[in-house]
């Protein structure tokens, strides 16, 4: 990759420009949602404007290429996922860069389950209605995802996987459109991030039928479990942390990881968060985001193999 001059690992003067924090989907999803959330207040932490650089496309990989060429100077940061360390490679083959060895992990911001959802008037009731009318039907519910490869793709494939079924998968660009589909009744079902669906559940304009975990959310715990809804042994979460290139000093990692469990600690951004259904769990140390890396990546790898099985 890059070299890295002794002086910049050392640099006290850091940042000294404003600071680009790459997205990998476009505006309105649950990445840029925290993104913009964090940023805001990373920027009063470090004294430096955090601007947000959506680059959607190609289940993120595009954004992943982008930031992996960067030079490691700390103005270019990213918004990652477990998908990093093991799915993207197998998805996209020809891309340039190793989730392990070209990316420097800081710290993991926020984690979620996803949540169930279908139109106002569907008649499915419950996470068990869907499973047993897809089994009746296999390929005729169609969902909405954000994209090949993405967490809205990956849960719904796991609980394909859970209850035998198969739904019609229907890739979108982003959260948002997938949600807009879901609205206008171009699709039938989507498995999306709190984030971009929490608003419609409350309007009204969409109904959830469960999360993808096992237990409840504290966040929004009158929404039923999976378990609840009649599927065993399905649960899926989700994460999102933050990221630079590969060889970044080690002096820009911990002021960023210092600064940025500041920012997560402001009651005002928690909150905004916790609303939009993200709860906030920061990793304790650099070497514990690191950790979580190494359990979590390779589980994405697994679902490349799912893929070919069910769709």
């Amino acid at each position: 990759m890059f070299a890295v001059a002794p002086a910049m690992a050392n640099d006290v003067s850091w940042p000294s420009r404003p600071i680009k924090l790459v997205v990998g989907f476009p505006p309105g999803g649950a990445a840029d949602v925290v993104a913009r959330s964090v940023g805001e207040q990373l920027s009063r932490e470090l004294g430096q404007p955090v601007v947000i650089d959506n680059r959607a496309g190609a289940a993120t990989t595009i954004a992943s290429t982008f930031v992996a060429r960067s030079e490691p100077d700390g103005y270019t940061l990213y918004i990652g996922s477990m998908n990093l360390h093991g799915l993207d490679k197998i998805l996209y083959p020809s891309i340039s860069y190793d989730g392990n060895r070209d990316f420097t992990p800081i710290s993991r911001w926020v984690a979620s389950p996803m949540i169930v959802v279908v139109g106002k008037d569907s008649p499915f009731k419950s996470l068990g209605d869907l499973a047993a009318a897809a089994k009746v039907k296999p390929d005729d519910i169609n969902y909405a995802s954000a994209g090949n490869g993405t967490t809205t793709h990956q849960a719904p494939v796991y609980f394909q996987q859970a209850t035998g079924i198969k739904l019609f998968h229907v890739p979108y660009k982003g959260g948002s459109p997938a949600i807009t589909a879901m609205l206008t009744g171009d699709t039938q079902v989507s498995f999306a991030t709190p984030p971009t669906v929490l608003p419609h559940i409350k309007a009204g304009t969409l109904k959830a039928l469960a999360v993808t975990s096992s237990e409840r959310s504290p966040l929004f715990p009158e929404i039923p479990s999976a378990v609840e809804s009649g599927v065993k042994g399905y649960d899926y979460r989700f994460w999102y942390g933050l990221y630079g290139p590969a060889k970044l000093p080690e002096a820009i990692v911990n002021k960023l990881f210092a600064a940025s469990t500041k920012a997560l600690a402001d009651p005002k951004v928690k909150a905004s968060l916790e609303r939009q259904g993200m709860e906030v769990l920061p990793s304790s140390s650099v070497s514990e985001f690191r950790s979580l890396i190494a359990k979590d990546g390779p589980k994405t790898a697994e679902f490349g193999k799912l893929i070919g099985s069910l769709e």
